[in-house]
């Protein structure tokens, strides 16, 4: 009776004050000749100098900050970025990412966009949203850590987070940190918020073909999630992700005790997951008062990476791992300052091998190996990336006149670090500034002149700072 009063009242907390939880699986331009042959010019100038950031340039033309009032600290250094990954369960399915991949244990950079010393959950899923999902940025929303946006969807079903087994709280106050294993989930229970978030015992597993395997689930209402309240999911069909969709292995089901026997008789990577639902106790809210009662309760997607072999072997010896892994990649096909990072990940990996003891072992060795070298960009990959920076420009770039002075106003686009700003009095040659923001007040011009506006974006991704195309160009007499 304790721990249902309990569980009730945990539900009532959680839908009182609207904070999503999540359970953490462990589980028109100037175009005079001389003038474009100055700006190319300067613009080569300015491309090679030495390259400080933004932020220094922006720096170098403030004041110098006024000391300190008394009780007043300095800023918080912003956190260094923390590489987690992400498994994203929609409505019961694993969710597709934009090119169609499934968003099981996907890398991503986390960084502190509010530059105050921690990354949080919230960071996370911006950076997962902007990475992986086909509405980018603006399919996600939160405020004050109520989120009312994943993944695109908008829901009353709420949303489920995780982080490395443990059910969060909200999602601006959740630190992330390197290495760091999130999950997370859109609901799809819309009467009673009662979704089971559900596991495997294992999360990936190499057989060989044609060899019968097993595989346990096992969860507990994500909502109220406990360590001690998790049990077998029995009868949910057993199936993998194809295109996006579930797709039931035959007629494979869960047992009782939640287990399945499985077997594959063609080799490569499958995801094996499950849909269904649980009858469980829970709660009406819809009703006054409130009432308990037995409902089927839908579960969140689980996953396991199953890697099944033609050889009827679990995995190659570690001579062979040793030399698939070598083989895997031409460094000639990469930018030479990735050329150490991309070694180091060979020799650690060779290392790993070495060190494996079983069979098994060596394959996942070799896989994990692998899967860290694929995630190193080819020149080709980063030329594409480039090109994509070339090919985008500003759009509704406006500036507005002041007493001598003009301010610069844009569209932020996600592809761009900051943003150059080129302006010139009529007759006078191009001049430049810079600002990672989405507007620039440029000062001390001429009263009664003419000047000549544009801007462009940048970013640096490797090693090279690439520009964006030119906005057309807006003319303006100074006040």
């Amino acid at each position: 009776m304790k721990k249902k009063m309990a569980r009730t009242l945990a539900v009532l907390m959680c839908l009182m004050t609207a904070v999503a939880f999540m359970p953490t699986f462990a589980f028109a331009e100037d175009g005079a000749a001389a003038e474009e042959e100055s700006v190319q010019q300067q613009e080569q100038s300015v491309e090679a100098q030495a390259e400080e950031p933004a932020a220094e340039k922006e720096a170098a033309n403030e004041q110098t900050p006024a000391p300190l009032a008394e009780g007043e600290s300095q800023a918080t250094e912003p956190a260094a970025d923390a590489e987690v990954t992400f498994t994203v369960s929609n409505q019961g399915v694993l969710a597709a990412a934009k090119d169609g991949s499934v968003m099981v244990n996907r890398s991503v950079t986390v960084k502190d966009i509010d530059a105050d010393g921690v990354l949080s959950y919230d960071e996370a899923l911006v950076a997962l949203h902007k990475e992986y999902c086909n509405s980018g940025e603006t399919g996600y929303s939160a405020s004050s850590g109520w989120v009312t946006k994943l993944w695109g969807v908008e829901t009353k079903a709420s949303y489920c987070f995780f982080k490395n087994g443990v059910l969060t709280t909200t999602v601006d106050s959740e630190a992330v940190e390197e290495g760091d294993v999130l999950y997370s989930s859109v609901n799809s229970d819309k009467n009673y918020w009662a979704d089971w978030f559900t596991a495997f015992d294992v999360q990936k597993k190499s057989v060989a073909m044609n060899t019968e395997f097993s595989l346990t689930l096992k969860g507990a209402q994500g909502m109220t999630y406990q360590p001690d309240s998790v049990q077998a999911v029995a009868g949910v069909k057993i199936g993998i992700w194809e295109d996006g969709k579930f797709q039931q292995i035959s007629d494979k089901t869960t047992g009782e005790n939640g287990a399945v026997e499985l077997t594959f008789n063609k080799p490569g990577t499958y995801y094996v997951t499950a849909s269904g639902t649980v009858e469980d106790t829970v709660t009406d809210w819809n009703v006054y008062p409130a009432e308990t009662k037995t409902a089927d309760c839908p579960i969140m997607a689980p996953v396991c990476v199953v890697t099944v072999h033609d050889d009827g072997t679990v995995a190659p010896s570690k001579v062979d791992a040793i030399k698939t892994l070598t083989g895997s990649y031409d460094i000639s096909k990469y930018r030479s300052f990735v050329h150490v990072t991309l070694l180091s990940q060979v020799i650690a990996g060779v290392a790993e091998i070495n060190a494996a003891g079983t069979p098994e072992e060596v394959n996942s060795a070799l896989e994990n190996a692998l899967e860290k070298i694929g995630a190193i960009k080819t020149d080709a990959q980063m030329t594409a990336d480039e090109n994509a920076v070339r090919a985008t420009g500003i759009s509704s770039f406006s500036v507005k006149t002041g007493k001598r002075k003009a301010t610069v106003k844009w569209s932020r686009n996600s592809k761009f670090s900051g943003y150059q700003i080129s302006y010139k009095q009529a007759g006078k040659s191009w001049k430049y500034t810079t600002t990672s923001s989405y507007y620039k007040t440029i000062k001390s011009l001429k009263k009664g002149k003419k000047y000549y506006f544009k801007v462009r974006g940048y970013k640096k991704p490797y090693n090279k700072t690439i520009y964006g195309k030119w906005s057309a160009t807006r003319t303006v007499r100074v006040r």
